[in-house]
């Protein structure tokens, strides 16, 4: 089977202490590369907002858990910069997921 045949979409580290900025998608991402032993990916995931929100079954809002933000233009300038890098091959759309209607 060759690398075309596969459909190849890794996510960002799914974890309460994983967050958004330039740094940490680039390192998530070469490191997916490397597990996958790829070049490149097709699609590059990020599913939850850099931002609190209660979750896992928690609907209560803490303002304990605030912390500060990392802007979206961010992440998105991140994520630009692997695509003209080569290394995720779809970019021209993303998306949140796990985004309540507050947010």
């Amino acid at each position: 089977m060759t690398r075309q045949a596969v459909y190849a979409r890794p996510s960002l580290l799914d974890r309460a202490d994983c967050r958004l900025d330039a740094a940490s998608i680039k390192m998530s991402c070469d490191a997916s590369l490397r597990r996958l032993q790829t070049p490149y990916v097709d699609l590059f995931q990020l599913h939850w907002p850099d931002r609190y929100c209660p979750g896992f079954g928690a609907n209560v809002y803490d303002p304990k858990k605030e912390h500060e933000t990392i802007p979206i233009k961010e992440s998105v300038a991140a994520l630009g910069e692997l695509i003209a890098a080569g290394k995720i091959r779809w970019g021209l759309m993303y998306g949140a997921r796990h985004v309540t209607g507050c947010q």
